[in-house]
């Protein structure tokens, strides 16, 4: 497909910029890691899509329901108070899955000050069907952020450099993983070097994607984002070294299938409050929740659950009042109920 040319990009296998190089060094990392797997990849087809969100244990997280007037309807995972406030994962009603993670070879100050388009992942899942359609509006990405994005016909990941280059991998059938540190772009001379826990953990997650049999299901990634064997910050579940230390905070695992509703398994570590866990078919709950803002202890996502425990999943059983309409295979006519 065409993409922009003002500025670099990459696709595939081909990159136009230079690889960053350099010593990793052990500043502590406001991170998260990505991890997706398609098409032959994922027992039956589709995608899966994972997150585990790493940050300062200094605010609380929720669950909310988007409904614009003009658009899809979304459920995503949302940070609020604290130092960075806003939606950090969602998937939408036709099934399109967009997470991020920190760029952490940027210095805060600099990824503030990059022109960053306020609420771009709530406009891109509210107007967007699909990676296709991600794609097309690529050049709204310009704050120095690394995205995942799934849906039912695949995968992919984007890089967005300071200076607004560009790094598209896109894949219909395999695996894709990220952590913290660029890959596959050019970075200035004066950023950071990547982080040791950023290292380590996308070492552990490829070696996992590259050596465990496929394909993959999404209680694999479950039990890979519960892994803490390797440290506490050097694990995928990140404890942090003490109780004002970064740590995970949250895991974001969507089931998309090729048709069919998706599923959404979410665990919620907030300071202080019982770990949540739940399991979310995305289409039941878009039509059967009445209000906007769904707190990680609501129905959706109920408290007191422990996250290794098999009892804990809790899915929306109860029939759901809802038009009787002709659903598409990606969820629910465009601005119903909206």
């Amino acid at each position: 497909m065409p993409f922009p040319a003002a500025r670099g990009f990459r696709v595939g296998g081909l990159l136009l910029a230079a690889v960053l190089a350099g010593p990793a060094l052990p500043f502590p990392a406001i991170a998260c890691t990505l991890w997706a797997a398609a098409g032959e990849a994922v027992e039956g087809g589709g995608a899966l899509v994972a997150k585990n969100r790493d940050f300062r244990p200094d605010h609380r997280q929720e669950i909310a329901l988007l409904r614009p007037r003009q658009g899809w309807a979304a459920l995503v995972l949302r940070a609020v108070g604290g130092a960075a406030p806003g939606i950090k994962a969602g998937i939408n009603e036709r099934g399109l899955v967009i997470l991020s993670a920190t760029a952490g070879e940027v210095p805060a100050e600099l990824r503030r000050s990059s022109g960053a388009e306020p609420g771009l992942l709530r406009r891109l899942l509210s107007g967007c069907g699909g990676i296709d359609e991600v794609l097309r509006e690529i050049e709204r990405f310009r704050r120095p952020v690394f995205y995942l994005l799934g849906d039912r016909r695949g995968v992919a990941a984007i890089e967005v450099a300071p200076d607004g280059g560009l790094a598209v991998e896109r894949l219909a059938s395999g695996t894709l993983h990220h952590a913290n540190h660029y890959r596959w772009l050019m970075a200035e001379a004066s950023l950071r070097p990547p982080s040791v826990s950023s290292r380590a953990r996308e070492a552990r997650i490829a070696g996992w994607l590259a050596t465990e049999p496929g394909p993959f299901t999404a209680e694999d990634f479950l039990r890979w984002s519960r892994d803490r064997s390797n440290g506490p910050d050097r694990s995928l579940w990140r404890t942090g070294r003490n109780a004002s230390a970064v740590r995970t905070l949250a895991t974001w695992i969507a089931r998309i299938p090729p048709r069919g509703d998706p599923e959404l398994i979410v665990r919620i570590a907030d300071p202080g409050e019982p770990e949540r866990f739940c399991r979310i078919p995305v289409g039941e709950s878009l039509w059967r929740t009445a209000g906007s803002a769904m707190p990680a202890g609501s129905l959706l996502c109920p408290p007191h659950l422990p996250p290794d425990a098999d009892s804990a999943s809790t899915r929306l059983t109860a029939p759901v009042d809802r038009p009787d309409r002709s659903l598409p295979a990606g969820g629910h006519p465009r601005g119903a109920g909206l």
